[in-house]
């Protein structure tokens, strides 16, 4: 009966197979995520678990993952060349990020998500000096995301949508100062805007034009500022949008420049300047609706 203890002790002590998951760093042999000969690690395989690590550097061939089986893994990182070019992730299957803390994206590096979903799942901070494209963002667990960095969202294909897990909010996105949301998105989950939202798509290489950004569902809020621009339009249908369908409130400024559509469905206040310049600049407020914004551009006190 002891022996048969001291067994069953030595063999609950022993780690669970995998447990620590694998750290993987791309190679660029090829372009399937799921064929370990395109990843170096300690042990085989690919990074296919909620405890393995993904990191696609630069590499010189310039051949990048595309994630076609939908899966999970701790962790993300793209890296650059130290230059002007940066690693590139293809979705076309749905990636779930588990970890806290868990992506990082360099400068001039993108995950292309295609008509995809990127799933985060474990709140903390997101490095975003490249960006974010397409598809879908779903921000889950009932944390707070927040981003640093100079890069950010950008719906340029396809309408990106940035979700939580429902509403009410269980999520908050905190957008920092450095970051932004550009080109067409519909941002469904509560957002902190430090940065700055713009439909104005000055990322993607060719002309751009007529790129909506919807604000919807949970309200948002920051000391960031919201404008609508658009520096590819020139004809008079040629037109980028900025749609208020829930509250904005913040500290932040308000542009609406040349070839911009504001459209004030809600409540929109904001202490910061408003600035109304450039051709076929208009704004539409819709009856009963509070649009207060540009606040202390007027001294209530006599003389």
């Amino acid at each position: 009966m002891v022996y048969k203890k001291s067994i069953l002790i030595a063999i609950l002590a022993l780690p669970a197979a995998g447990a620590s998951g694998e750290d993987y760093t791309w190679n660029g042999t090829g372009t399937a995520w799921n064929n370990q000969a395109h990843w170096n690690s300690d042990e085989g395989g690919y990074p296919d678990d909620e405890s393995d690590t993904a990191t696609i550097p630069f590499v010189e061939s310039r051949v990048y993952p595309n994630l076609t089986t939908t899966l999970t893994i701790k962790a993300l990182t793209l890296g650059n060349n130290g230059a002007n070019e940066g690693a590139v992730l293809t979705l076309t299957a749905n990636l779930t990020v588990a970890g806290k803390n868990a992506v990082s994206v360099a400068e001039f590096a993108h995950v292309d998500l295609g008509d995809d979903r990127l799933v985060l799942t474990g709140g903390g901070l997101i490095v975003l000096d490249g960006w974010i494209e397409d598809g879908a963002v779903d921000f889950l667990g009932g944390h707070t995301y927040e981003t640093t960095g100079s890069g950010g969202f950008l719906g340029a294909d396809f309408v990106m949508e940035l979700t939580p897990s429902g509403f009410p909010s269980a999520e908050t996105l905190v957008l920092g100062s450095g970051n932004w949301i550009r080109g067409s998105a519909i941002v469904r989950v509560a957002l902190v805007n430090n940065g700055l939202v713009d439909p104005n798509d000055n990322v993607s290489v060719g002309t751009e034009v007529n790129d909506t950004i919807t604000l919807t569902c949970a309200p948002k809020i920051g000391y960031g500022n919201w404008s609508v621009t658009c520096d590819d339009c020139d004809e008079p249908g040629e037109m980028n949008t900025l749609i208020i369908n829930a509250p904005v409130v913040g500290t932040g400024n308000l542009t609406v420049g040349h070839h911009g559509f504001l459209d004030v469905n809600r409540l929109m206040s904001l202490l910061g300047d408003f600035d109304q310049s450039g051709a076929y600049s208009r704004v539409s407020i819709a009856a009963e609706t509070v649009f207060d914004v540009d606040r202390f551009s007027c001294i209530a006190c006599p003389e």
